[in-house]
């Protein structure tokens, strides 16, 4: 079910309205949704500019209720106006992988776990695809299966467990329209964004993209579905452009400890005997390199500084908009407010949700 070449350009003013300005932090700090997300998940009625000339004309510091009836008047009630549902063709009621299970409680759960998928999955509604401008979501040519309940949209690695178990249910049509989703990602900005809306963009997450191109090619089944070598040349300059990103963007110089040894390596005798370096007790190389390209010699040393580590970062200290009250609150007694909100961010970047993995006592949390 392919909905078009490329997914529509995603206009810049959305980000003018879900990401940064004056009424994002008026209806957030009004708390006129119990969840941060759901302001910036609701479509906009009229264009951006429309919306923000609007707002301009409220006196300062609206009450709560003038708010509630500005977001009324402007904005859909529903963040589900921008997707549809859709049934993945390829969907079956007995997946390969269910075959492979004993009958028993195991399999009830797998198959329960199918049933899921028709649930879960979605497409851009035409009004979204004609008027990306007015949403927060970023258009995809290409069904999205999405991890449910507030979460109505992509995220970069949850796709990889997406479509190892739309692979394993047979459903290869729809997990290769989940990694050409992605793919688009990076020929339009780069790299693929956290997640599919706007207030993702400017981080992403654990690489997996060129994990998933594989994961699509080794499982295609013949004609259409397969992904022959021309479809892998295609992917490539993507796979290569998103490496660069991560090159160029997050990495930063990581220069090796000194080569330790704990204990002497054994010097052979020509008699076969083995014997000790004459300097006895840790050893370390000075990095002269043999013909063979071995590292060699005795003296203590410190390993050449050729490496680059990517690591997760952000250099934006706003509050992310999704946890625009959150943020706000976490970082307000910081050292360094803004410092604070930019390694909320990266810490998101990381894919890794808040939890109490990330309290200094952790183990003390009932």
């Amino acid at each position: 079910h392919h909905r078009g070449t490329m997914a529509p350009r995603v206009h810049a003013g959305a980000a003018s309205i879900y990401c940064r300005g004056p009424l994002l932090a008026a209806v957030q700090e009004a708390r006129l949704f119990d969840d941060s997300k759901t302001f910036v998940d609701l479509p906009m009625r009229s264009d951006p500019a429309d919306v923000a000339h609007a707002f301009a004309h409220l006196e300062p510091g609206a009450a709560r209720e003038e708010l509630a009836d500005f977001v009324a008047l402007h904005f859909f009630p529903s963040p589900d106006a921008a997707l549809e549902p859709c049934s993945p063709p390829d969907a079956t009621d007995a997946p390969p992988v269910a075959e492979m299970l004993p009958r028993g409680p195991a399999r009830e759960w797998a198959l329960a776990l199918n049933r899921l998928w028709p649930e879960l999955t979605c497409h851009t509604s035409e009004s979204a695809l004609s008027q990306p401008q007015r949403t927060s979501l970023l258009p995809r040519a290409h069904p999205v299966v999405v991890p449910g309940g507030r979460f109505r949209e992509s995220y970069y690695w949850d796709s990889y467990w997406i479509v190892l178990g739309l692979l394993a249910c047979g459903m290869r049509t729809t997990a290769a329209g989940v990694v050409h989703n992605l793919l688009d990602d990076v020929r339009r900005f780069g790299y693929v964004p956290n997640g599919g809306r706007v207030y993702y963009l400017g981080r992403s997450q654990p690489p997996l993209l060129t994990d998933m191109v594989a994961a699509v090619w080794a499982g295609g089944a013949g004609g259409n579905e397969a992904w022959d070598w021309a479809e892998i040349e295609r992917a490539l300059p993507a796979l290569d452009q998103e490496l660069a990103w991560w090159a160029s963007e997050r990495a930063v110089p990581a220069s090796p400890p000194p080569l330790m040894v704990a204990s002497p390596c054994p010097r052979p005798h020509r008699d076969g005997a083995a014997s000790s370096p004459a300097t006895g007790g840790a050893a370390a190389v000075n990095h002269d390199r043999s013909a063979r390209g071995a590292v060699v010699g005795e003296e203590v040393g410190r390993a050449p500084s050729l490496a680059h580590l990517s690591r997760f970062s952000s250099a934006d200290e706003s509050p992310r908009p999704e946890a625009f009250r959150e943020d706000t609150a976490t970082s307000a007694s910081a050292a360094h407010p803004g410092r604070a909100r930019a390694d909320l961010r990266a810490a998101a970047e990381s894919g890794w949700d808040f939890s109490s993995r990330w309290l200094r006592n952790a183990p003390s949390v009932c």
